[in-house]
């Protein structure tokens, strides 16, 4: 993980000072998680697709029933945050 500012100031009048920064960071190589046994959806009746019951908050089965979560850690995510 990279962080990294720059501020400026400057006085305008006698007492007022203008302040302008930039802010910014960048990850590299960032731990993601995906499950590659995902419950199979539904389509609801207004299209979108539900992964479990509202009602009773479980899930619907999944891809392959005879295991639960199988989640897979890759370390090749970034992200950035840029900021003014």
């Amino acid at each position: 993980m990279m962080q990294y500012n720059l501020n400026s100031q400057h006085e305008i009048f006698n007492g007022s000072v203008l302040t302008v920064g930039y802010v910014g960071s960048r990850g590299v190589d960032l731990l993601s998680f995906r499950d590659y046994n995902p419950p199979v959806p539904v389509t609801a009746p207004n299209g979108q697709l539900q992964f479990g019951n509202p009602a009773t908050g479980l899930s619907y089965p999944r891809i392959n029933p005879a295991f639960g979560t199988l989640v897979l850690t890759n370390p090749g995510s970034s992200s950035h945050y840029n900021s003014l």
